[in-house]
This record gives C-alpha cells, structure tokens and sequence, in this order.
C-alpha cells in the first residue's frame, strides 16, 4: 500500500469516528428517575430564575454545544449547588447523586463523572471548574449525558 493511499485511508477512517462521535443522544427526560424528573423541573425554574439564562443556550447544551458563556457556568454550577449535588467548594457528592442516575447507566455515569472531577481537579474557579466537568462527561458518552 502506497504511503498516499495508507493516508487517505486513515483520513476516511479518522473523518468516520468524527461524523459516528458528533451524533448527538442525551439521555431523554423521559428515562430520567422519577426523583431526577422531579429535581430537574424545579432546578431548571430555579437556576434560569436565579442566572436568567437563554432557554436558546440551554439548548445548545443539549444538542452538544459548550458555549464559553457566564450565564452558562453559572447555570450550570447552580443546577448542582441547589440540588445539593456538589458543595460550595465543588466537591461532588457522588452518593446522592448516584441515587438519581438510572440505573442501567449509573456505574458508568459516575465513573465518568469521577474521572472528569480528577481532570479538572486543579481548576479553581467554581463555575469554570463544573463548565469543565460537564463538558468532559458529555464527551466521554454523550448517550448517558443528562442535562435540563
């Protein structure tokens, strides 16, 4: 094989992943726990109230678009403060948490939120540090993304 012909085949192959990887399949409210559904309607009233966000940005979010925006962060961090799922210091708490992941992906959602925790750990900035963290656990497996 040709060193052209071995380079336009990786680029196929590399431009396949990317195309596969870019499909966007957030977890639907509808699979959320009844728990989860309940937080989420009043986290989402609460933190566009208190940030007074775009519905538009959230959207973005959720179709896989990290907008570097103060509103956004903002938002973000207020999802996770108000449902007492981080401290003010930004540490997670994983028990309470893992209680509202459904349970066929909730060994893999806080693997994945532990990792993107350790990434970003010498983040100092609360709101950019949990901006980070959703944005890393969305890319690991956008199919068990939950966001509202």
């Amino acid at each position: 094989m040709s060193v052209k012909m071995g380079t336009a085949i990786f680029s196929v192959v590399v431009t396949a992943i990317l195309a596969i990887s870019s499909v966007q399949a957030i977890l639907k409210q509808s699979d959320f726990t009844p728990e989860l559904k309940k937080l989420a309607a009043n986290l989402h009233v609460t933190c566009v109230s208190k940030t007074g966000i775009d519905e538009a940005l959230i959207d973005k979010v959720l179709n896989g678009e990290f907008v570097e925006e103060p509103k956004m962060k903002a938002y973000m961090t207020c999802l996770l403060l108000e449902g007492t799922l981080i401290d003010e210091k930004g540490t997670p708490n994983l028990e309470f948490g893992a209680t509202l992941i459904p349970e066929n992906i909730r060994e893999e959602s806080v693997k994945n939120i532990k990792h993107c925790y350790a990434v970003n750990n010498d983040v100092t900035d609360l709101e950019e540090k949990i901006f980070r963290v959703f944005k890393c656990y969305y890319y690991i497996n956008s199919d068990i993304f939950i966001f509202f």
